[in-house]
Formats: structure tokens, C-alpha cells, sequence
């Protein structure tokens, strides 16, 4: 675990070296703010329009969870889907082109302790971008009248946090398989991409293979956790997701260290 750890912070810090971590926060918490603002403005100007036009029961239907936190972290949910691959990109490409990866097969450290230490590091990361955003549920608890409602929010940041999990893993295994670094993107976006719009057909196809469709979903396992619906087995898809593709990168990595 210490070896883990070491390897962690130390990709951490690379983040912050080249300019891709500032700019992967920065990017992230404008979209985010953005993204946040605009349904804020427009729960608004629903709440101004039902005063104005004395629709009381309408009013009362209104809340902030429905019409602000969970698009946003519908929003969220897709920012991520494409500043992860960024940020996982060069984790193991990187160390290929550097040819720096033969000195970490030949130093002390099991293959497992390289890809666990380098995925910690992307989920540190990716707990800083979450974090960055965490200022909008308090506005909201702070100038909402009423402010929304805790539980859908925490289920949701953790929701974010176990998707964010999964894309990191694709894209960890993405960065394995080359060792270009724009290849490792678009390889880490398109297979993200392709589990994140997976369910798509699943209405036209329907029967077993629609149902196939929207368990193998990171979106539609996400909507439920958002609106505060915890199932296990949304967890345990999450886990078993983030150690299938840990597992095939492992077998790469071993692969390449046999070669």
C-alpha cells in the first residue's frame, strides 16, 4: 500500500507540472459554473413566472433538485466523460515513449502496485474537480427558500465519484495499449462515450438485449443515485466495471513486461 501511495502522489503532482491539470480544473469549473447558473437563472424565472400568474400548486411543485442539481449533474456527468481520458491519457503512454517504463518493470514494484497507484492518482484528481464544484449546493442551501434537499446530493456527488471511477479505468487501460498520447484519448473517449450512450437503442431493440443495454449504461445506472435512489447493484456494477478494465490493463501491462 505504501508503494501504491508513493506512485500516487507523485503522478498527482505531475498533473500540476505541465499545464494539464491547471487546465483540465479550469475548463471543468467554468463549464461546471456555467452549466450551474443557467438552470439557477432559469428555476428563476419559472418561480417569477408561477408568482406572477398565481399558479400556487404549480409553484409548489417546483424544487431545486428536480430543476437545478440534477441537470447539472446530468452536465457534470458528461463533462467528465471527456476530461478524464485527458487527464489518464499520458499516465502509461507517457512512461512508453519516455521508455521510463522498463525502470519501473525492473525496480521493486509489482505490476499490480504501478496500475493501482497511477489509477489512485486519477482519483484524487478527480476528486478535486468534484470538489471544485461542491460551492453551488451551498448557494443554494444558503439563497434557496426553500433549499434542496441533502440526500439526492450526496448520493449524487457519490454517484459522480463512481462513474468518474469507471471512465478512469477505460482510460488507464487506454493509455496502456500505445504509447501516443492523443491516441490514448481517443481511445479512453470513445469506449467512455460508447458506455455512457449505450442504452440508446434499447427502447427498439427491448426484450433481454434492451435490458443488456441499459445495465451496461454509466448514464442510466447514474439517474437513479441522482434522485436519490440507492441500489446495490448500481454499486456493484460500478466496482465490477472499474476492476474488469484494472484487470485487462493488468494483463497488458504483464504482457508488455514478459515482451
Amino acid at each position: 500500500m505504501k508503494n501504491i501511495w508513493k506512485i500516487a502522489l507523485k503522478e498527482l503532482k505531475s498533473y500540476f507540472v505541465s499545464p494539464i491539470g491547471y487546465v483540465v480544473l479550469s475548463l471543468f469549473s467554468v463549464l461546471s459554473g456555467w452549466f450551474f447558473f443557467n438552470h439557477a437563472q432559469r428555476f428563476n424565472s419559472l418561480v417569477t413566472f408561477y408568482m406572477m400568474s398565481r399558479q400556487p400548486e404549480t409553484l409548489n411543485q417546483l424544487n431545486l433538485n428536480t430543476f437545478v442539481i440534477v441537470p447539472m449533474f446530468q452536465e457534470l456527468l458528461m463533462l467528465l466523460n471527456v476530461f478524464l481520458p485527458a487527464v489518464t491519457m499520458r499516465l502509461i503512454a507517457e512512461e512508453k515513449r519516455q521508455k521510463t517504463i522498463e525502470l519501473l518493470f525492473t525496480s521493486p514494484l509489482y505490476t499490480s502496485e504501478i496500475i493501482l497507484g497511477k489509477y489512485l492518482s486519477v482519483l484524487l484528481f478527480l476528486a478535486m474537480m468534484l470538489g471544485l464544484t461542491a460551492a453551488y449546493p451551498v448557494i443554494l442551501f444558503v439563497y434557496g427558500r426553500p433549499g434542496p434537499e441533502i440526500i439526492p446530493i450526496i448520493t449524487g456527488y457519490a454517484g459522480l465519484f463512481m462513474v468518474g471511477a469507471c471512465i478512469a479505468s477505460v482510460g488507464l487501460f487506454a493509455s496502456s495499449i500505445t504509447e501516443n498520447q492523443i491516441v490514448a484519448f481517443a481511445v479512453g473517449l470513445s469506449l467512455s462515450l460508447l458506455f455512457y450512450i449505450i442504452s440508446m437503442p434499447a427502447p427498439a431493440v427491448g426484450g433481454i438485449m434492451g435490458d443488456i443495454l441499459n445495465y451496461l449504461s454509466l448514464k442510466g445506472q447514474f439517474n437513479g443515485l441522482a434522485n436519490a435512489f440507492i441500489d446495490t447493484r448500481v454499486i456493484v456494477y460500478y466496482a465490477s466495471f472499474s476492476f474488469t478494465w484494472l484487470f485487462i490493463t493488468h494483463r497488458v501491462m504483464e504482457g508488455f513486461r514478459v515482451r
